[in-house]
């Protein structure tokens, strides 16, 4: 998995390393309310991690994924939540119109006291703050007035002005930006060195390319660490023109496979197609006229998508 080569603690970020720098001055006496912000895939969740880990001093957090039901008017509504020894998180945009009953009836039924076992803050994550409605957001401010001793709120957001004033004014706000190209072709030769992963110049170049990885550090990490690699098993240019050649359902099966694999971690249909045009064109595999055929093809499908 991918996720085995990301930094393991705050003092080895290469990428966003001037906030990490400043996040280490931090600790738990001195923590505010904070507020990550930038688009999606910029890498908040990873530092946020990390940020616990440091703050707690130690290089393994163990998680849970828990549940549990509450009463709303006449509902029973199953809240899922993932909670550690030292914070819980939770995505309130998931809840709908339910997500400041979520705030009130069980929020703050966790913030109502510090943590039994050491006495210490108890830290809430709560992710796309912005896309819960303003309500809930002024009553989470409510809640933080109230309980701001027993406990510390991180959020995150991706567009800060969905964020209403009187909950920004709770919280530090550190933007995340997304890395430039140079940091991350710098970002890419050191793990390409560290790790021995034997990627070329071209390889690299298309991956911190922007119609490949979609602006989504996720994306890159996924090429850099699994996918150049696995192209080399699986060679997916190779099944595309065995496909074309011969429609066979065993290629097609493997094929949809992949492709939705890497839909899910954000790859358009467009990029894909356009990686495979990118390898026909320079093997001069097939005539002009098969390529105008393959672009149609193409466009019909995504059309239809």
């Amino acid at each position: 998995m991918y996720s085995d080569y990301l930094p393991k603690n705050i003092n080895d970020f290469i990428l966003n390393e001037n906030i990490t720098k400043k996040l280490k001055q931090k600790n738990y006496n001195n923590l505010n309310h904070l507020l990550f912000y930038g688009i999606k895939g910029c890498g908040k969740k990873h530092i946020i991690n990390n940020l616990i880990k440091y703050l707690f001093n130690t290089d393994n957090i163990i998680t849970k994924n828990r549940k549990t039901d509450i009463k709303i008017n006449n509902n029973n509504i199953t809240v899922n939540f993932i909670e550690s020894n030292y914070h819980y998180e939770i995505n309130l945009y998931e809840y709908g119109l339910y997500d400041k009953h979520i705030i009130t009836e069980f929020i703050k039924d966790i913030i109502s006291t510090k943590n039994i076992s050491n006495n210490l803050y108890k830290i809430i994550i709560i992710h796309k703050i912005d896309m819960i409605n303003e309500i809930a957001q002024l009553t989470l401010r409510r809640i933080i007035e109230s309980f701001s001793a027993n406990c510390r709120f991180i959020i995150t957001a991706e567009n800060i002005t969905k964020v209403n004033n009187a909950l920004l004014s709770r919280f530090e706000c550190i933007r995340i930006p997304f890395p430039e190209k140079t940091q991350l072709l710098e970002y890419c030769n050191y793990n390409n060195n560290k790790y021995n992963l034997k990627l070329d110049n071209e390889q690299i170049q298309t991956i911190i390319s922007t119609d490949y990885n979609n602006y989504d550090l996720n994306c890159i990490n996924y090429n850099l660490f699994h996918t150049f690699n696995n192209f080399n098993k699986f060679n997916i240019n190779e099944k595309f023109d065995k496909i074309i050649k011969n429609e066979t359902k065993l290629f097609m099966d493997e094929l949809r496979k992949f492709i939705y694999k890497l839909h899910l971690l954000n790859y358009s249909y467009t990029s894909i197609i356009k990686t495979y045009l990118r390898h026909i064109i320079s093997q001069n595999s097939y005539s002009k006229e098969e390529i105008v055929k393959i672009i149609n093809k193409a466009t019909e499908c995504e059309y239809q998508c």
